[in-house]
C-alpha cells in the first residue's frame, strides 16, 4: 500500500466531501447516506469536488456570502493559505528559532537538540516517502515512551500521514482491532513489544510492513531507515492542512472494543496551548512524560513542550527513581500523579530527607474526582503544590472543564470538586432530547470547539450517535451550580474508570460467555482505594459445571488487557440475576450487593 496522489480534477476549492478511508462522513441534515456521495470523491482522502456545492470547515468561496469582501474571487483558498500551520511546521519553527536548545532527553541520558531532532524527523519522513508513503498514508506505532515515538509522530505530520498510537497494554484481539480499523501501511514496533509483531504478521486482515525500534529483530531496522533518508525538508506533492488528521488516540467503545479518535493538527496544537495556559509552561516549559504517549495526556503535553521550546523527558512507565530524578533536573512545574502512584511517592518521601523544593512543582495530579479527599491533601502537602481539578476525554483533550486547581493542603471536607469551564470550549448540559437543562439540574455534558476531535475512524454509527449538530456528547453527567462551576455526577453508561483507564463490562462479559462452563455473567464496578474503581464479575455457571475464579481469570488473560481483569469473582445461581423485559441483566441490584468474597487479584496488579 503506497501513497495516493491528488486526483487530476482536484484543486483545494472544496475541502469537505467524504473521507471514506477514515470513516468520517459529512452530509446535509436529512440527506440519505448514498446521496451524500458524489462522483468525484476520493477513497483515500478528502478530495475537492467541482460537481457539487458541498462545503464545510471554514469560509466559503468568493461566490458565497461572508460578512466582508476582500475583492478576491477564490477567498476560500486565500484564507486557507493564510491559516496554514501544522504540527510539522511547529517542529520546523523550533529548529529554526532554537536549533541548539535541548529538545529530548532519553532514559539513557542521550539527548537531541531541536535542530538534530528536526533533521532526524526529515530523514525518517523522506525515507518513508522513498518507500511510497505520503499524504493519506497511515503509520502506526506500538512502543513505550522513547524519543523515536516523537520522531514518528512528527514525520507523519510533515508527510500528511496519519499516526495511530497503539495501546501496548491491550490483548491480541483488541490491538489487532485497533490496527485493522486504521488499515496502516507501516507499523513501528519497539523491542520491548516485539511480540506484537508476531500478532500483526498472523493477521490476514493486515498487509503491512513492520519497522523495529531499539534493536527489535523484526522487519526493517529503524535506525537504518532513518539513516537512508535525506536530511532536508520533505518535498510534498500535497501539503497537509490543519484539518487533516495528525494522530489517532483510542478510547473504549460501547461494546468494549476501542474506538479510534482522529485528532487533527488543529486540535492537537490547540490542546498543547490549553496545557500551556493551565500550567504556566511559558516559564516552565519542560515535562517528565512517564504517562503513556498513546494517551491524550502524554501526547498533548508533548505538544505543549514543543510549543514552548522546552525539553521532553520520556520515561517508560512509572519508574519512581527515574521520574523523580528527571523532575529534579527539569524546568517543569507539573507532574502527573494517579491514585496508584501516590503511595509509592509517600513511602519514598518517608524514608528519605525529603525537600519539595527540589522538584519545583506548582501543580500535580489530574482528574480529582478519582481521588479520596485525604489523598489530595496528602500529595499536595508532600509536593507543596496545587492539584489539577480537571475533567476531559480522549475526544476533547484537557477540557472541557479543567480550568481550575484545588489549593495545596486543602483539608477533607473543604475540597471543592466543582470545575471551571476551559477556554476555547463551548459547553452545554443537555437532557435526553438535547435541550439545555437549568442550573442545578443534571444533564449530559456536550461541547464543541477547536480542541475537539474530528470523529471516530471507520465508525459511522458512533459518529452519528455522539455528534448532534456539531456538538459532541460525552456520556457523562454534570450539574451546574449558581457560580457556574460544573460538578461531576456519574457516567451515563456503565463505564468503569479504573486508574484512568476505561473498562467496559460488556467486553469482559462477551469473552466470558465464550467459556463453555459459564451460563450467564454480569460485570459491575466496585469502589477501590487504589484504582478508584475495579471490575467485579458475577458468574452463573452452567449446569453441573465445576469452574473456579482462577479459571475465569485464566480464560480472560490474553483476550483482554490485564487492567480489565476482574478483581473479584462471585459465583451465583442464575435466579440471582434480575432481568429487564428485554432480557438484560439489571446491574443496579448487583452494584448494591455487599462484597462477600475474597479479592482474586492483588491491588497492585496492572
Amino acid at each position: 500500500m503506497g501513497a495516493s496522489s491528488l486526483p487530476e480534477n482536484g484543486s483545494r476549492t472544496a475541502n469537505l466531501t467524504i473521507t471514506v478511508r477514515w470513516g468520517i462522513l459529512v452530509r446535509r441534515p436529512g440527506e440519505d447516506l448514498e446521496d451524500a456521495f458524489c462522483g468525484t470523491r476520493s477513497k483515500r482522502f478528502t478530495a475537492p469536488c467541482e460537481s457539487c456545492d458541498r462545503m464545510t470547515g471554514g469560509p466559503l468561496r468568493g461566490d458565497a456570502s461572508l460578512n466582508f469582501d476582500l475583492g478576491i474571487d477564490d477567498v476560500e483558498t486565500h484564507l486557507a493559505r493564510t491559516r496554514q500551520f501544522t504540527v510539522g511546521d511547529l517542529l520546523q519553527t523550533n529548529a529554526r528559532a532554537r536549533p541548539e536548545a535541548t529538545a529530548i532527553v532519553g532514559e539513557d541520558d542521550a539527548s537531541l537538540t531541536w535542530g538534530a531532532l528536526d533533521e532526524r524527523v526529515n530523514r525518517l519522513a523522506n525515507a518513508l516517502a522513498d518507500r511510497g508513503l505520503g499524504y493519506g498514508s497511515t503509520v502506526a506505532i506500538v512502543s513505550e515512551n522513547r524519543p523515536e515515538f516523537t520522531e514518528v509522530v512528527f514525520a507523519g505530520a510533515k508527510l500528511g500521514a496519519l499516526v495511530p498510537t497503539q495501546n501496548w497494554r491491550l490483548g491480541r484481539r483488541e490491538l489487532l482491532h485497533c490496527l485493522e480499523i486504521t488499515d496502516p501501511d507501516l507499523v513501528v514496533v519497539s523491542k520491548k513489544h516485539a511480540d506484537k509483531a508476531e500478532w500483526i504478521a498472523s493477521d490476514d486482515a493486515l498487509n503491512v510492513d513492520v519497522v523495529g525500534v531499539g534493536g527489535a529483530d523484526v522487519g526493517i531496522d529503524y535506525e537504518s531507515l532513518v539513516e537512508s533518508g535525506d536530511p532536508t525538508e520533505p518535498e510534498l506533492s500535497r501539503e497537509p492542512t490543519p484539518e487533516d488528521g495528525a494522530v489517532v488516540l483510542y478510547t473504549s467503545g460501547t461494546t468494549g472494543l476501542p474506538k479510534g479518535a482522529v485528532i487533527s493538527h488543529r486540535a492537537l496544537l490547540t490542546r498543547g496551548m490549553l496545557w500551556t495556559r493551565s500550567l504556566d509552561m511559558k516559564h516552565h516549559p519542560d515535562f517528565v512524560g512517564w504517562n503513556p504517549m498513546f494517551h491524550m495526556g502524554g501526547m498533548e503535553l508533548l505538544m505543549a513542550v514543543v510549543l514552548n521550546g522546552g525539553t521532553h523527558y520520556p520515561v517508560d512507565s512509572f519508574d519512581l527513581d527515574v521520574v523523580l530524578d528527571r523532575q529534579r533536573r527539569a524546568n517543569a512545574s507539573y507532574l502527573i500523579v494517579f491514585p496508584s502512584t501516590v503511595d509509592p511517592i509517600v513511602e519514598y518521601a518517608e524514608t528519605r530527607d525529603w525537600d519539595p523544593d527540589e522538584y519545583g512543582l506548582e501543580v500535580v495530579g489530574v482528574m480529582a474526582d478519582l481521588y479520596a479527599p485525604e489523598t489530595i491533601e496528602r500529595v499536595t502537602e508532600l509536593f507543596d503544590a496545587d492539584f489539577l481539578n480537571s475533567f476531559g476525554a480522549t475526544e476533547t483533550g484537557l477540557g472541557p472543564c479543567s480550568d481550575d486547581v484545588i489549593p495545596g493542603g486543602a483539608r477533607e471536607g473543604s475540597v471543592d470538586l466543582g470545575k471551571a469551564e476551559s477556554p476555547l470550549y463551548d459547553v452545554r448540559l443537555v437532557d435526553e432530547d438535547g435541550d439545555d437543562v437549568p442550573p442545578g439540574d443534571v444533564g449530559e455534558i456536550a461541547c464543541r470547539g477547536p480542541a475537539l476531535f474530528s470523529g471516530y475512524i471507520d465508525n459511522p454509527d458512533a459518529n452519528e450517535s455522539d455528534f448532534v449538530d456539531g456538538w459532541f456528547r460525552l456520556g457523562d453527567l454534570f450539574y451546574r451550580d449558581d457560580d457556574g462551576d460544573l460538578h461531576y455526577v456519574d457516567r451515563r453508561k456503565y463505564l468503569i474508570k479504573s486508574g484512568g483507564e476505561n473498562v467496559y463490562p460488556a467486553e469482559i462479559e462477551q469473552v466470558l460467555l465464550d467459556h463453555p462452563d459459564v451460563a450467564e455473567v454480569c460485570v459491575v464496578r466496585v469502589p477501590d482505594e487504589k484504582w478508584g474503581e475495579v471490575p467485579m464479575a458475577y458468574v452463573a455457571a452452567a449446569d453441573d459445571a465445576d469452574v473456579s475464579a482462577d479459571d475465569v481469570l485464566d480464560f480472560l488473560d490474553g483476550e483482554i488487557a490485564r487492567y480489565k481483569l476482574p478483581h473479584y469473582v462471585e459465583f451465583v445461581s442464575r435466579d440471582t440475576f434480575e432481568h429487564s423485559t428485554t432480557g438484560k441483566i439489571q446491574r443496579g441490584p448487583l452494584e448494591d450487593r455487599e462484597i462477600t468474597v475474597d479479592r482474586v487479584r492483588n491491588p497492585g496488579s496492572d
